[in-house]
């Protein structure tokens, strides 16, 4: 019995998905350090955990409608703050790259095979690399590019990879639960 036989209603349910992708990432970019002109926050771990769990199409839409809560201005960034202009602050290459990276990771996590965990740090990896490429390019129009090296790359190197490492950590344990689960004898044939 597949959930599409069971709920018919499986575009309510995916749109509920989405929603709460999108109050996910605003709820974990409220976790910040506030360094300037870009702060530290857990929206990168909130994107790659969602990513990794809801797939690139769900994750992807979560991410757009968040930046679209954003644009209407809903106070879903760090410190609940405001700013329906955000596309033209510092913040912008970070906040712009969001959705590129989200697909990218979700379309590598719905890749299984024998490689998987390798494959899953790369996503990873590449979609970190691309939120620092779009970043800090972005910070350098305003600022040069060493400033904006030394104020929108080098600070967030070490938070970066921990965050990165949490979400691989967290997507192993959870798949290594759903296999015991199901070949415990658990699950019904």
């Amino acid at each position: 019995l597949t959930i599409q036989q069971a709920w018919p209603m499986t575009g309510v349910l995916e749109l509920v998905q989405i929603v709460l992708g999108s109050l996910y990432i605003a709820l974990l970019a409220q976790v910040e350090i506030p360094l300037v002109p870009v702060p530290v926050t857990l929206h990168t771990f909130a994107i790659f955990t969602l990513a990794l769990f809801q797939g690139s199409r769900k994750s992807l839409f979560s991410v757009v409608l968040y930046l679209f809560e954003a644009t209407i201005g809903l106070p879903v960034f760090p410190g609940a703050y405001v700013d329906p202009l955000w596309m033209i602050g510092p913040s912008a290459g970070y906040c712009l790259s969001f959705p590129l990276a989200a697909y990218l990771i979700g379309k590598v996590a719905e890749v299984g095979g024998p490689s998987y965990k390798r494959r899953i740090l790369w996503g990873l990896c590449s979609a970190q690399l691309l939120i620092y490429l779009m970043g800090v390019t972005w910070l350098s129009m305003s600022l040069g590019w060493e400033q904006a090296l030394a104020v929108g790359l080098y600070p967030f190197i070490l938070f970066g990879f921990v965050k990165l490492l949490a979400a691989f950590s967290i997507k192993m344990a959870v798949k290594h639960l759903v296999y015991l689960y199901r070949f415990q004898g658990n699950e019904e044939p």
